[in-house]
């Protein structure tokens, strides 16, 4: 995705015995937010973005997640990605709309590969 304010970031199915999607940015500030999808994203993406939805369309102020390591506050403007575990991994902070869509896109990609798998394995 690209544009003037945004984050610029592209998907990137790993190979091996586990393939995993994953974001590659192109700025390294923003490489937390690919672990957060990683790790929280993929297990609670239901939950994570209706929170977030919510807070965009106004039906809560903040919504705060807590998830295995990651936790994500977020409020209509911003949202700030922090790893729990790690104290070596700094926070990131991004717009709440821009981390929406970054989700959106996430979740759609995971779907559409996993769609390709059974499609691939039932020929």
């Amino acid at each position: 995705m690209k544009g003037a304010d945004t984050i610029e970031y592209r998907f990137v199915l790993t190979s091996g015995r586990h393939a995993v999607l994953k974001a590659v940015f192109d700025d390294e500030v923003h490489a937390p937010v690919s672990s957060f999808l990683l790790a929280e994203v993929r297990n609670f993406g239901d939950e994570i973005q209706n929170g977030i939805r919510d807070v965009i369309e106004g039906r809560r102020e903040a919504y705060y997640f807590s998830g295995n390591i990651y936790s994500l506050a977020s409020d209509s403007k911003f949202s700030v990605i922090e790893n729990e575990i790690s104290e070596d991994e700094q926070h990131v902070k991004v717009g709440t709309e821009e981390l929406y869509e970054l989700i959106a896109d996430y979740r759609t990609e995971l779907s559409r590969i996993r769609e390709n798998k059974k499609l691939s394995s039932a020929l």
